[in-house]
Order: C-alpha cells, then structure tokens, then sequence
C-alpha cells in the first residue's frame, strides 16, 4: 500500500478526510435544527405545562423550563431586557423545539435578559424559544384584561424568524445573524450559551448565584 512522505496510508487519510466532512455538515445541520442544549433539556423534562405555570407561577419558582412563543413586545427596563411572549406549544421534531405555527396560545410570559440589549432583533411577531429558570411573577396586560404572567430569567435563547433579517436575505432560521450564531453571545461558546457565564454552569446562570434579578 502507497503511503504518503510521513507513513500513513492514502484509506486512512481518506477516511479522516471524509469524517471531517461529516462533522461539518452535522455542524451545519445541528445550527439549522439548533437544538435545545441538553442540560435544559433534561433538566426540564418534568416541566409544568404552560396552563398549569400560568396559573400558579409562584408554586414553580427556580424550576428550569423551555418555553417558545411569538413577541408581542420588548423593552429594556431597571437593568433588564424583558421580553412578552405569546406561548405556543412548541415542536420537538429533529430537536428543534420551535414553535408551532397553528397552535393558538393559552396566555403570556415574560422572559428577561440581564443588562442592556439591542431590541431591534425582537420586533412584535418575531418567534423565539427561550430556556431558563422560573422566577415568579410580574403584572401584565392581555387582551386589555390585567393579569399576572410568569417570568422566566432567561439563559439560552433562539430567535427563529427575525423579520428585518429575513428582509435582508439572511437566513434567520440557520442562527446566523449577529450574536446569535455557535459564536454569538447566545451561542453555546456566547456568554449566554450553555458555557458561558449566564448558562447552566455560569456564576448567572440557573445554578449560579447571580444577583441581576
């Protein structure tokens, strides 16, 4: 068997060659499906159904979640980002937990960011799923009814549907928009991915101890 100058045969670079390709495009097919991480995913595996969180949110507090919806609106406000969203059943097909489209919602959620962020990516309409830990309640409006919407401090995030990117010609369902990429900061290398400091491990994240909110 010809070998190349260093000794290893031709089938085996082959074969590391062709591997190589399948991380890639399992990379690629993993960002357009952008999958829950699995820490949330197991974590949330007995979650409350959303009727039942909407009713008594206060009797789930510090339990971690996955939830999904489309914005109604979002505001930067006393050092937090907090976003209203309609909830929608959410779909687990290829792991995607992407909101359903024909489901109609059984109420509102609020979920907050800490610290300032650009809101131009969270325009009313805009679908998201969102993972986090449940932390009370805060008074909302509802179809001009006062009520009470669950808040979940929120630790990964996917935006699927951005219209002002969709409207530039970028795909907003491949995650490839500014910060919310592999390498963005809602990436799972970003600072609110699954590694970073307002993840599952990090000192703000659902296990750590941070004091934002």
């Amino acid at each position: 068997m010809r070998s190349n100058q260093l000794g290893f045969p031709r089938r085996r670079l082959l074969a590391g060659f062709w591997l190589l390709i399948a991380c890639l495009a399992g990379s690629l097919v993993g960002s357009e499906a952008a999958s829950v991480p699995d820490w949330y995913r197991k974590q949330a595996k007995d979650q409350p159904t959303f009727p039942e969180l909407l009713a008594n949110p206060l009797a789930y507090d510090g339990r971690i979640v996955i939830l999904g919806g489309t914005v109604v609106k979002a505001k930067n406000t006393e050092g937090v980002f907090r976003i209203q969203i309609v909830e929608k059943p959410l779909s687990k097909a290829w792991g995607s937990y992407r909101p359903k489209h024909e489901e109609t919602s059984t109420g509102c959620f609020y979920a907050i960011i800490p610290g300032f962020v650009n809101h131009s990516d969270f325009v009313p309409g805009t679908e998201i799923t969102i993972a986090g830990t449940v932390k009370g309640a805060q008074p909302g409006q509802l179809a001009e009814r006062s009520t009470l919407f669950p808040v979940v401090r929120t630790s990964w995030m996917r935006i699927w549907n951005a219209p002002h990117r969709m409207s530039e010609g970028r795909t907003a369902s491949a995650g490839v928009g500014p910060g919310m990429g592999s390498m963005g900061m809602y990436g799972p290398m970003g600072m609110y991915g699954p590694m970073g400091m307002y993840g599952p491990m990090g000192m703000y994240g659902p296990m750590g101890m941070g004091p934002w909110y």
